[in-house]
């Protein structure tokens, strides 16, 4: 199965909102801090894109928030997660 789209991040009001090519948007609230950083490690594994970008696409400062987050990701430490 092939799954490609194009997804724009943003936060809004510290709120990580995804949305697609036809406007259709998924929104994450601050408390949802796991899925939140799922999603970054997500986008972080497959676009190819600077991981310090990603980090500061989700609202991290640093490349070391990415690496965290995915260590706990990849891992399975959810505990780690939150």
């Amino acid at each position: 199965m092939d799954i490609s789209t194009e997804i724009e991040v943003q936060i809004k009001d510290g709120e990580l909102v995804l949305t697609d090519r036809t406007e259709k948007t998924i929104t994450f609230s601050k408390e949802q801090t796991v899925q939140r950083k799922v999603v970054m490690v997500t986008l972080g594994e497959l676009s190819g894109k600077p991981k310090k970008q990603i980090a500061n696409s989700f609202g991290y400062a640093t490349r070391k928030s990415y690496y965290d987050a995915r260590k706990a990701v990849l891992i399975k430490k959810t505990e780690e997660l939150l």
